[in-house]
């Protein structure tokens, strides 16, 4: 392909908002485009470079059988009671839903056109946009309101078998990550919530455990709190009373202006549960694990989303002030620790007040008493088998987020997903090492980036020999009236791992042949060079 011929759109200059390593190396290598905030295009080279993925992908899956579908995106809104999607409406302004995940048409899919045990095992997947109403992207491709998604799910009678070939399929995506330098971990949630594929990022600093006993990593958003710092004690329940806390929103200044330990405060958090208002109440030093509560109301993670202002006002709450007393239309729940604290501080739900000695069991109730608490580690004695390891987990490389039973507890149904942008970003990222950025050789858009000084007849002619010897990679011919320095660094910026200079020595059957990952540049003639290239495209 000769690039004169193409839409190449690599870049100087990035403005100083890019966020992250691999948001700067795909805008400057005309991977992909900005539209909005949040929103953006794949360039031809980003498309081709995000086709590898898949087919490396899908070579994998085959291997176990799976099949390829594809599930509608726009859904009947009543189908379902969520507001936290996006939604449009026909001509006659019928209201409709743009779909997030294809989960439910997976399962729907099984109940409609499965009618025998003899159908089983069902392994689908599906590659698919999807569009994330979340309420700040940022990160570039890491964090954006639409991406595209590898969706997989197995439906099985045997759910041994099921879980040996999840396991196995999860080692096979392990190495194949492996190959593209990712340095992939298996990690497990806690008290049989799944587990993932994941790796370290540039822009991470959650931390994560291992398992020196058993080698396994956890995640410190699943893995369950000990209550070793659970403040039980024998302090006497005061008589609760209401306190004017002017302009006081904030859990450090409440705790500062109230001269009351934080852990003493009750934080609330209100959100939509797959559409279900829900009040979350906290100890003021701990934060929510998504992960945790979406696994406590058998849910997926991304159907909990926070609860705008308007629906917080008609639930009785007032935004800063929130408590548990004073709510209707909401399910409340308590993470477990803030049942065992005396004489809390809680929102009044009213503007600019707060209640004091407040105490669970007698001043207020909860529908639910849970574990939804992020698990802080530095709170681990001893006799833990945990070691901290810095900078780990957070891209789910290849998440299992729902494992339910369907119908009746022999038919077990598992549902995986892996978000394709994270996953492009996150492989330019780890392929960039010390200012070099060298795609892997399976995945790379171009393998040969080749760079003409002269653009001759005679050199054109070789060029078209050359051709012939590239795989559907294919090789990038540069024959713009460009300097040669300006050519090796566009190739550079492309990730290309050899770059093949043909210069005025052409005439005389001698070409350069840089491998940039060896750091090698050899002199060869034109049999050598298609040896190389051939060996390479396989």
């Amino acid at each position: 392909m000769y690039i004169s011929k193409m839409y190449f759109n690599t870049k100087k200059q990035l403005p100083d908002t890019v966020e992250t390593r691999s948001g700067q190396l795909l805008l400057k290598g005309g991977f992909i485009g900005k539209s909005s905030r949040g929103v953006y295009f794949l360039n031809p080279l980003g498309s081709s470079f995000l086709d590898h993925i898949i087919q490396e992908m899908e070579t994998v899956l085959k291997q176990y059988a799976f099949q390829k579908i594809h599930t509608p995106i726009l859904n009947l809104k009543q189908q379902y009671e969520d507001e936290n999607k996006f939604l449009t409406a026909d001509r006659d302004r019928k209201s409709f839903f743009l779909t997030d995940d294809p989960y439910h048409e997976f399962l729907e899919m099984i109940r409609t056109n499965i009618t025998s045990y003899r159908q089983f095992p069902v392994r689908l997947y599906e590659c698919r946009p999807r569009l994330k109403n979340i309420l700040k992207p940022n990160r570039e491709l890491l964090n954006s309101y639409e991406t595209k998604e590898l969706a997989i799910m197995i439906a099985d009678i045997d759910n041994q078998a099921k879980q040996k070939k999840v396991v196995a399929l999860m080692e096979d995506l392990k190495r194949l990550y492996d190959n593209w330098n990712l340095d992939i971990v298996r990690v497990f949630k806690s008290n049989g919530a799944g587990m993932f594929l994941a790796t370290t990022t540039e822009w991470n600093t959650l931390e994560s455990l291992h398992d020196q006993q058993n080698g396994h990593y956890y995640s410190c958003k699943h893995i369950e709190n000990s209550m070793r710092d659970s403040m039980v004690s024998n302090e006497e329940r005061l008589q609760h009373s209401i306190v004017a806390t002017p302009g006081i929103k904030t859990m450090s200044d409440l705790s500062q202006f109230l001269g009351v330990d934080r852990r003493k405060l009750l934080k609330s958090v209100l959100l939509s549960c797959n559409g279900k208002k829900t009040a979350v109440f906290l100890r003021g030093d701990r934060n929510l694990s998504i992960e945790k509560l979406a696994h406590k109301l058998g849910i997926l993670p991304n159907r909990i989303t926070p609860l705008r202002d308007h629906d917080i006002i008609s639930s009785g709450g007032v935004p800063g002030f929130i408590g548990p007393v004073g709510l209707y239309g909401v399910a409340t729940i308590v993470d477990i620790e803030a049942t065992y604290v005396s004489n809390m501080v809680t929102g009044a739900n009213r503007d600019g007040h707060h209640l004091v000695n407040m105490n669970y069991g007698v001043d207020f109730f909860c529908d639910d008493v849970m574990d939804i608490s992020v698990c802080y580690m530095d709170e681990l004695n001893e006799s833990d088998v945990y070691e901290l390891t810095a900078q780990t987990m957070v891209l789910d490389l290849f998440n299992i987020v729902k494992t339910q039973s369907l119908n009746n507890a022999t038919l077990e149904t598992t549902y995986a997903q892996i978000d394709l942008h994270e996953l492009m970003a996150i492989i330019v990222e780890k392929n960039s090492v010390d200012g070099d950025f060298i795609l892997p050789l399976s995945i790379a858009p171009c393998r040969f980036y080749v760079i003409l000084v002269e653009t001759t007849d005679r050199i054109r002619a070789k060029v078209e020999m050359l051709l012939e010897y590239t795989t559907d990679h294919g090789i990038y011919i540069d024959d713009r009236t460009m300097g040669i320095g300006f050519k090796i660094r566009e190739g550079e910026s492309i990730g290309s791992p050899f770059i093949i200079i043909i210069g005025k020595n052409s005439d005389d059957d001698s070409y350069e042949w840089i491998d940039r990952k060896k750091k090698e540049k050899m002199i060869v003639n034109f049999d050598k060079l298609a040896s190389l290239i051939i060996v390479n495209s396989k």
